[in-house]
């Protein structure tokens, strides 16, 4: 499959406990005759993509929701759903479609008001 590369940008570099170190990432493309580098919105990327491959990102989230297969780390938010990485091996594995629907109400259900932040509802919410 063709791999299309979008730089994220203005992307923090962290320390080893995961806290922003003040830098920002300037990651550059591996060599792939097969890896054209983004030009495009990430829209027209997402309109011609099989899937998408991220490690953390919230476009995996937009491309679940468009009905795109995702493979990524486990500290995605789209992790519960996700692909696995031998999909890539056998492309029909794709075409399996996920329970988005549960994995929308998780999110859904884990987003909390300032109010209900302040009051104390989310977590005890979260402790239930």
């Amino acid at each position: 499959m063709p791999i299309i590369w979008r730089e994220k940008p203005g992307a923090k570099n962290v320390d080893e406990r995961g806290s922003p170190d003040g830098t920002l990432s300037e990651p550059s493309p591996p060599a792939d005759a097969n890896l054209v580098v983004s030009s495009g919105s990430l829209q027209d990327d997402l309109d011609r993509a099989a899937a998408v491959v991220c490690f953390n990102s919230n476009v995996a989230v937009e491309a679940i929701r468009q009905g795109i297969p995702v493979l990524c780390e486990e500290h995605c938010a789209a992790y519960p759903i996700r692909f696995p990485w031998e999909a890539l091996a056998g492309p029909q594995m794709l075409r399996i479609e996920p329970d988005r629907q549960a994995w929308f109400a998780h999110l859904a259900n884990n987003q909390y008001s300032l109010s209900e932040l302040k009051n104390g509802y989310a977590w005890e919410h979260l402790r239930a």
